[in-house]
């Protein structure tokens, strides 16, 4: 029984006890008769009042026991749901144990580069020795030809490391600069070559690099100069000539061809007998082959040059011609025809004919059609054309302003005004440029009264 219980007999006890005190002061039957009715009404008021009471203690009760009820089943759901949550996060902690030591064996087990040791997916591994110019390189691969990085000591570049000085060969070494280099310390210019005041003609680089020089008018001989120590070797045409002027060296069959502009007597008549001579490395000389012209300037063209790759380009006197002449089969070819002769036939990489034209004062170029196109113009009686080994310059001679050798570059033609040789001479005609860039030329030394090679760096 709960306290609304308590208090609703407590009440109903206070009533009757009231009652009762009242009836005691009323008269005989009249009250009895109203304490009857009194007691049957406190009966039956208290028989309801406790039916009432029973009631509502069966009704507080039955709230109680649904609150009760109610608030177990919240408290059993809250406890559930604790215990799910509780779960729930155990389960979390579980997971996030099992990722952390999934986690730390997946570290455990991933390839350290450096550390020493070879893992999987790891060609190699030298630890601290590990470098980009190594055998093994920091990202524990192998060194290779080809892998952009230049091993210390084994490679001397590498092909795929991009743009340097010179060309990286696919055996990591470096290709040979094209072009020969006269870097010896031994040479002491002017070089004396031989005596004589009419000095003009080609000089050209041999299969050895040593310079081969023509005669000029006077001397009757060709001369190698030893690109070592600058000693002069002499050959003897075996004959009395006219001029030497051209020269040009053949890769192909490793020999000089020059130019010898001659004239015999015979039957008392004079007769041309100009012709192409060669100079092999022992210095033999033989001829090749008679020409109807008189040649003023030799050269070899490259594969790049139409059909007439490897064969001897010339350019001739009366008629003014370029021609392509087969050393082989002993043909001559009409390349171009001329307004006047050109000079100092040069050609580049690429197969670009180049040369001097020294009435019109220009440098031109001409292609295997026989397509003539003024490149430079302006000259002062252009005499001597060279050209860089890379083909990124030519240098031309004036045969006026004091011999004066200019760089030109190319392809866009400019022309910088540069060096005026000390001792002009005659004109610096024969000119050639070696791998550095230095420029060498054939001029007249007065002091020395011969023809000198002198050596100008641009």
């Amino acid at each position: 029984m709960n306290i609304r219980s308590n208090v609703a007999l407590a009440c109903l006890a206070l009533a009757c006890l009231h009652g009762c005190e009242q009836g005691q002061g009323d008269d005989g039957d009249e009250g009895s008769t109203e304490a009857d009715t009194d007691t049957d009404t406190d009966t039956d008021t208290e028989s309801e009042s406790e039916t009432e009471a029973d009631s509502t203690e069966t009704e507080s009760e039955s709230e109680i026991g649904s609150e009760t009820e109610t608030e177990s089943e919240t408290e059993t759901e809250t406890e559930s749901e604790t215990e799910t949550e509780s779960e729930s996060e155990t389960e979390t902690e579980s997971e996030s144990e099992t990722e952390t030591e999934t986690d730390t064996e997946t570290e455990t087990s991933e390839a350290i580069c450096g550390d020493g040791v070879v893992d999987e997916g790891e060609a190699c591994d030298l630890g601290e020795d590990n470098a980009d110019d190594a055998a093994c390189t920091t990202t524990c691969a192998e060194a290779i030809c080809g892998d952009g990085l230049v091993w210390a000591g084994v490679e001397d570049c590498d092909p795929g490391e991009g743009e340097g000085e010179g060309e990286c060969t696919d055996t990591c070494t470096w290709a040979e600069a094209p072009g020969c280099a006269w870097d010896s310390p031994d040479l002491e210019f002017p070089l004396l070559v031989f005596s004589g005041e009419a000095v003009y003609g080609e000089i050209t680089f041999d299969g050895n690099c040593d310079l081969v020089v023509t005669g000029g008018e006077e001397d009757p001989d060709i001369h190698r100069v030893s690109q070592l120590d600058g000693s002069v070797t002499t050959t003897p045409i075996g004959q009395q000539i006219v001029a030497m002027t051209s020269v040009s060296y053949r890769e192909s069959d490793d020999l000089v061809y020059f130019f010898v502009n001659d004239e015999d007597y015979i039957d008392g008549e004079v007769v041309n007998t100009d012709g192409i001579y060669t100079l092999d490395t022992d210095n033999q000389i033989e001829l090749r082959s008679y020409v109807d012209s008189p040649i003023f300037s030799l050269a070899v063209a490259p594969e790049g040059f139409g059909e007439f790759g490897d064969q001897l380009i010339a350019s001739t006197y009366l008629p003014s011609q370029i021609v392509a002449i087969d050393v082989e089969s002993l043909t001559t070819t009409v390349v171009a025809e001329l307004d006047s002769t050109l000079l100092g036939l040069v050609f580049d990489p690429e197969g670009t004919l180049y040369g001097v034209d020294w009435s019109a004062g220009e440098i031109v170029t001409v292609d295997p059609g026989g397509t003539i196109t003024t490149l430079t113009s302006g000259l002062t009686q252009p005499i001597g054309l060279a050209i860089h080994p890379d083909g990124s310059q030519l240098f031309v001679a004036h045969q006026a302003d004091g011999g004066r050798i200019d760089p030109v570059s190319l392809p866009d033609g400019v022309l910088t005004p540069g060096t005026v040789p000390q001792n002009a001479g005659y004109s610096p005609w024969g000119l050639v440029v070696d791998a550095d860039g230095n420029v060498f030329s054939e001029v007249y030394d007065p002091d020395a009264n011969g023809a000198v090679i002198e050596r100008y760096a641009f």
